[in-house]
């Protein structure tokens, strides 16, 4: 793999890190403004951050252990999709259920890329390389914790609510089209056998 391959997967992995965690927070600075047009209380339309958080929570792990018994380069772009299809049902917005189920599928992408980006990282790189490729990474959530309200902000001065959404859109096509061109192709027949089903329901729940 070349150098410029490894770079491109690193910055389509952080970028796409960087809209994750942004997702969490850039909502809540809404939470009035969407209750509002969806005639809903406050509370009812803070079920839009919870089931985001509380969803990635619980399939962190699961799809952790998946990822070590599948290929994590597929993973990571059904990952990549999901969230984009996610970030579109939400931006409807037409009523609060809609919003839910696509932040539902929203959380489940993010889950499953959140859980497999360090380990591409760690198969990408060489050791001697992965401090600074881990830094890098870093670097990419810490801006997006950062970012989230203000970026919330801008986009609730100019546009509609929706729009908070279907920001990660474009970023997630142009994310999905760099990882079907450069991430590398494994053919990895997927073993479950001995996996705890029982142990991960037990986890979600």
């Amino acid at each position: 793999m070349t150098a410029l391959r490894r770079w491109l997967i690193l910055v389509t992995l952080g970028i796409f890190f960087f809209m994750v965690i942004v997702d969490g927070s850039i909502v809540a600075i809404a939470i009035p403004t969407i209750a509002g047009s969806l005639s809903v209380t406050t509370g009812s339309a803070n079920l839009i951050i919870a089931i985001y958080l509380v969803v990635i929570s619980a399939l962190l792990l699961p799809f952790g252990q998946i990822g070590d018994r599948w290929d994590r380069n597929q993973l990571f772009i059904i990952g990549t999709i999901l969230f984009v299809v996610g970030s579109w049902l939400s931006g409807l917005g037409f009523h609060l259920s809609v919003v839910l189920l696509g932040r539902l599928i929203q959380a489940i992408g993010a889950g499953i890329t959140m859980a497999n980006s360090y380990a591409l990282v760690t198969d990408t790189f060489e050791p001697q390389q992965l401090g600074r490729a881990f830094g890098i990474e870093s670097i990419f959530i810490s801006l997006g914790a950062l970012a989230g309200p203000g970026i919330g902000g801008i986009i609730l001065t100019h546009l509609s609510w929706h729009y908070l959404f279907w920001i990660n859109i474009p970023i997630g096509i142009i994310c999905i089209l760099i990882e079907l061109l450069v991430f590398p192709r494994k053919k990895v027949h997927a073993s479950f056998k001995n996996y705890d089903w029982i142990g991960t329901l037990l986890l979600i729940h």
